[in-house]
């Protein structure tokens, strides 16, 4: 049988296969099972198809809130961290998901303040779909639309990864390219630099590899860390994974839609293990 339109066989560009997230929709007590048994989850989210019972967002949320614009950013914004707060309070038996604070970090990125320790989140969101994980390891989560009309920035990728794409069929591209970037803002997220490190200068891991390698690609003076390579980072993905957009930009309605996502976690206690090249 072949395979569908936008699964990939090569299997270039990646340590290997993430595991399916769990759907839009998933019951809360199975996330919160998952996460105690195994320490990770991570679930696909829809504005669309939150469950009716999730705690409600803290004045503290709220207000934040308030500094993106109305509609589906500051939505999602929110329903991120309730989802998160009521998965990681049921995971861990705390009774009132409300004594888990969240906030941000300097970065932006989604932290616990209050209420449990030796837990770390992240976030992904492309329109009213969203990507959320938690686990007992620093870590980072991106999610891309497998949009067919993409314009995928060549400038912003290695040689090395320029020639494995337009080596692909030309239908399989804009999922390959997603493959690429999603680790990439994966990695930097799980590092907590954005893209203060050019993604051009991400060299991601092959099956083999036991490090992300970060090195002056000689294409662009953006990235603002030394050269280095971190080790003990796992960086999985997964591409052609058909999720329901209840609502996406410049449609009139939702649908279905292919998605790649991408994990990278530390594979020890503390964060991951950065080393002068």
């Amino acid at each position: 049988m072949p395979p569908p339109p936008s699964a990939l066989i090569d299997e270039a560009m990646r340590h290997g296969i993430a595991p399916l997230p769990e759907p839009p929709g998933a019951p809360i007590a199975k996330l919160a099972a998952r996460l105690a048994d195994a320490r990770f989850v991570w679930f696909f989210a829809d504005l669309g198809q939150l469950p009716a019972d999730i705690t409600p967002a803290s004045p503290a949320e709220l207000a934040e809130a308030q500094s993106f614009p109305a509609g589906m950013q500051r939505e999602g914004w929110l329903a991120r961290r309730r989802l998160a707060r009521h998965v990681l309070a049921m995971a861990i038996g705390l009774p009132d998901p409300a004594a888990l604070r969240l906030g941000t970090d300097p970065l932006g990125r989604p932290v616990i303040l209050a209420g449990a320790t030796g837990w770390h989140l992240s976030f992904a969101a492309r329109d009213t779909l969203a990507l959320v994980a938690i686990g007992d390891q620093p870590l980072g989560v991106d999610l891309e639309l497998e949009q067919p009309d993409l314009v995928i920035p060549f400038n912003m990728l290695r040689d090395d990864e320029r020639r494995w794409l337009m080596a692909q069929p030309k239908a399989l591209r804009v999922a390959a390219f997603c493959r690429i970037w999603a680790a990439k803002e994966a990695i930097t997220k799980a590092m907590g630099t954005g893209f203060r490190i050019a993604p051009e200068d991400i060299r991601l891991p092959g099956s083999k590899a036991g490090h992300v390698d970060i090195r002056n690609s000689g294409e662009s003076s953006a990235s603002e860390i030394e050269n280095r390579l971190v080790r003990d980072m796992l960086v999985l993905t997964r591409e052609g994974i058909r999720v329901f957009v209840s609502r996406q930009s410049g449609a009139a309605q939702g649908g279905l839609q292919g998605t790649g996502v991408a994990v990278a976690r530390a594979m020890r206690p503390g964060p991951a293990n950065p080393e002068s090249g």
